[in-house]
């Protein structure tokens, strides 16, 4: 009898289903050691983060608004045809 992960989730990316985990690295940019790792679904950041930078499936309203007080958003945009990013 096959055995389901309860603990993966489903993602889509582009036409591609995949069903498993995200791995989340946090690095510091000073020394650029990687200060904190992480394999789940939820994100890794604090209130002291300075700044976060992460692919386009993390660009939202929502997410910019609700980051850190004093946090740089770096998160890369979505590309559309005909509408050059900048």
């Amino acid at each position: 009898m096959p055995q389901k992960d309860t603990d993966a989730r489903w993602a889509r990316k582009g036409n591609e289903t995949h069903f498993g985990y995200k791995n989340h690295v946090k690095c510091d940019s000073e020394s650029k050691f990687i200060t904190n790792y992480g394999i789940t679904d939820a994100d890794l950041l604090e209130p002291t983060d300075k700044a976060v930078y992460a692919d386009s499936a993390y660009s939202s309203e929502e997410i910019a608004e609700n980051l850190p007080k004093n946090c740089e958003n770096h998160i890369c945009e979505k590309g559309y045809r005909n509408h050059l990013l900048t």
